[in-house]
């Protein structure tokens, strides 16, 4: 009997913290969510109510791109500012701008403060792995300057734009070989190779 009702005295025990930390997720959640509508940025895309972006575009999913552009530019119509931030819950703050000196301070001017960090490197490393699109500082510099050479436009409508379609038809015939449909996408693979 001592066995049993230790073993129900466990469980309780066990309940009882799963229950206190059920609680301690749902109220961090709720304040989390009240202080970022509560604290928004100057540039922020405004809510009328907590949460709304995220909704917003948890429904329009389907047409993600579509409704993030027209939703940014109608806030920076509106405001009269070139950047905007989107708070979205669960995701990292997403910064829109239209402003070519924006872009270039990112992408040029300051590119050594805009860095993708250990997170992206090890998530995105399978697919990119150590090359420009995933690396940082002194062996990105590396790679943007042997590569600045190959993106001539002469270059890029010749060699690279044939070894795309050339890689891209061995890709979509790989992918129908994998899904045993191998005969509905080969046209398609044509057609880009000749465009």
């Amino acid at each position: 009997m001592d066995l049993l009702s230790s073993s129900s005295l466990s469980s309780v025990g066990a309940l009882k913290v799963v229950i206190v930390v059920v609680v301690v997720s749902v109220v961090s959640l709720v304040l989390s969510i009240l202080l970022n509508f509560v604290n928004k940025r100057s540039y922020s895309k405004p809510e009328s109510w907590p949460l709304q972006n995220t909704i917003e575009v948890f429904v329009n999913q389907h047409r993600l791109l579509d409704c993030l552009q027209e939703n940014l530019s109608t806030a920076l119509k509106d405001r009269g500012i070139s950047t905007v931030d989107l708070n979205l819950w669960g995701l990292p703050r997403l910064v829109f701008t239209n402003s070519v000196q924006n872009v270039e301070h990112v992408l040029k001017t300051n590119f050594n403060n805009y860095g993708k960090g250990p997170l992206l490197y090890r998530r995105f490393l399978g697919l990119f792995g150590d090359g420009i699109f995933n690396s940082d500082g002194d062996i990105w510099y590396h790679h943007r300057k042997v590569s600045s050479n190959i993106f001539s436009m002469t270059k890029f409508k010749t060699t690279i734009l044939d070894t795309f379609n050339q890689k891209l038809d061995l890709f979509i015939i790989n992918l129908n070989s994998m899904q045993g449909t191998a005969g509905t996408l080969s046209s398609s693979s044509s057609s880009l190779s000749s465009s």
